[in-house]
């Protein structure tokens, strides 16, 4: 399951759901992405601790928000309106603190 990208597995489950799903059942793990959820405006951060024994794959992707554009065309917009990928420590995510929990 990645984290940060809805699918038919996630549908409409919130990712406090989603991460009990995964403390509650030993064959299932998470596809960690910070770079979604940064995307997303979700904490990347707080989860590590609690579920990064969860974690059966991680991506080391960053991602760019440009808040400016964010602004004028909002969150219902699309994505590619107002953020884009970069290598890790070329964007928004902050790969000492993600790495350091």
């Amino acid at each position: 399951m990645q984290l940060g990208f809805t699918s038919a597995i996630v549908g409409d489950l919130s990712l406090g759901e989603v991460f009990q799903l995964a403390a509650d059942c030993e064959n299932f793990g998470l596809n960690y992405d910070p770079s979604h959820l940064v995307w997303l405006q979700i904490d990347y951060v707080t989860p590590i601790a609690e579920f990064s024994n969860r974690f059966f794959h991680v991506h080391a992707k960053d991602v760019r928000i440009d808040r400016q554009r964010l602004n004028q065309v909002g969150i219902m917009g699309h994505p590619n309106d107002y953020h884009s990928p970069k290598l890790p420590g070329l964007g928004d995510v902050h790969w000492g603190l993600f790495s350091g929990r």
